[in-house]
Order: C-alpha cells, then structure tokens, then sequence
C-alpha cells in the first residue's frame, strides 16, 4: 500500500494508491549509478502542494535493511505497515523486535495525533520499547497514532531507513454511528434509512479523532446479493456532515 516499487535505472517514478499516509518507503535499485540525488513527491489531488526531499548521495558498498515487527505478533494490523492495537494498551507499553541488518539502529517516533516529535529510542536487547502517555489522567486513553522509522547504519556511510504506522486507540478507531435520532429501526421495501456519524467540533467521539487512515464500512444488510457494503473515510463523512443513507429496494428472483 505505501510502498513504491523499486525506482530503476530509466523512468525513475513509481507510484502509490492512497488517501492517507505521513511516509513513502522506496527502494533504489542496486544499479542506480553513484551519485547525487533527490526524489520529489507529487499528488494527481488538484491543489495538493508537492516537496522534494534533502539531496542524498547513492554509493558503492553492500545493502542494508531497515526492519521492526511488534514482539507480539497479535499485534501486526497490516504487515508492514499497521502495528499496534485498537483497544488501548493496558500497560502503555508496546515493543518492536530490531530486525535491522545494519550494526546500529535507532527508532524515530512521531506522535501523529498531537503532531509532537517524541525522544529516539535506542534497542534494548534487540528490541524498541515505546512507552504510552495517558491522554485524560484517570483513564486508558492513549495517544492514538504513531510514525515510527527505524534508522539501521554499517557505521561507515551506507544508511537504510523504513517507517510504520503505529496505532494505540481506546476509542479513536470507532465509527461514532447512531440512528437514535431517527427512531427507525427496521426498514420496508422502499425505505431509506439514514444513519448520523459523530462529526461535530469538540465532541470527544468525533470522527476528526479518529485514526485518518481508517475506513469505515457500514453493511446495510437489505437482503439483496451480494449485500451492499459502503465504504467512507473519515474526511468523505464529513463533508458529508455525517450523514448517510441506504434505500432498501426488495429484489425478486
């Protein structure tokens, strides 16, 4: 998903599918020439505003691998990709096993969800353990989402990087749905039924809390084949003002 193909030596571009991600892992080719460089990132989003990274030199001398996994492996939402839990971690702990090839390593972590640049956290025992900071004191709410990016260097000047999306969340993954405001609990052949999602500003369950890379599906079971399911992100339901409709139609065979 967020991972380009590898750039060869003619074309120089790939490309990636996506309506949220804070990085891009790409891979050079082992015959790129040596050499200054740099990439530009671009969005086929009309008004999305590009960048081009800091210039990088390629050279000559053996590769090196960039890696983490979570110890536990319940918790790989996405192999990597999504690590981490949707129900908050009772122990506001959570570890990565060091799986990188260079003779040094270090883990970057980026708070997403406060836009807050953590302290680097170096392996202890092969592995990187990150340590959760209760939102509201009191409860089991976290901080909801992470970037983190693993930095592997040989200790001479061969440097591999790879990052992750890391989630913790108690609440912020959940859709926030109800129908309460429309007293309609069943629906007939030719109803509509029409369903409000949290979308309001300083709501504690809004959806602009929740995880941004997150889809939510809503399967509206009206009995047809295959069964309609809808999927919407978090910034489609509120331009949407949070509100979404299904009308049921019967199907005869």
């Amino acid at each position: 998903l967020l991972n380009f193909p590898s750039l060869s030596t003619t074309g120089d571009s790939g490309t990636v599918n996506v309506f949220y991600a804070t990085f891009i892992n790409a891979t050079i080719a082992a015959a790129r020439p040596s050499g200054n460089y740099v990439l530009k990132i671009s969005s086929s989003t009309a008004g999305a505003v590009g960048d081009t990274t800091q210039s990088f030199s390629v050279v000559n001398g053996s590769s090196i691998t960039a890696a983490a996994a979570p110890v536990d492996t319940m918790k790989i939402l996405k192999p990597e990709y999504y690590y981490g839990i949707c129900d908050g971690l009772s122990d506001l702990g959570f570890s990565l096993n060091n799986n990188s090839t260079g003779s040094t390593s270090i883990l970057s972590v980026y708070d997403d969800y406060n836009n807050v640049q953590k302290p680097d956290v170096l392996p202890v025992a092969g592995k990187f353990n990150l340590a959760f900071v209760p939102i509201k004191s009191g409860t089991k709410y976290r901080d909801a989402y992470y970037t983190v990016t693993v930095k592997t260097t040989n200790g001479s000047n061969i440097i591999s990087t790879k990052s992750y999306h890391v989630i913790n969340s108690s609440w912020d993954i959940s859709a926030q749905v109800s129908d309460k405001s429309f007293g309609q609990k069943y629906s007939c052949n030719g109803d509509t039924i029409k369903l409000y999602v949290q979308v309001k500003a300083g709501n504690d369950q809004q959806i602009q809390q929740n995880f941004p890379g997150a889809i939510v599906a809503i399967e509206w079971n009206s009995g047809s084949t295959p069964n309609p399911i809808e999927n919407y992100t978090p910034c489609q339901l509120i331009e949407l003002n949070g509100y979404v409709s299904h009308f049921y139609k019967m199907e005869l065979v």
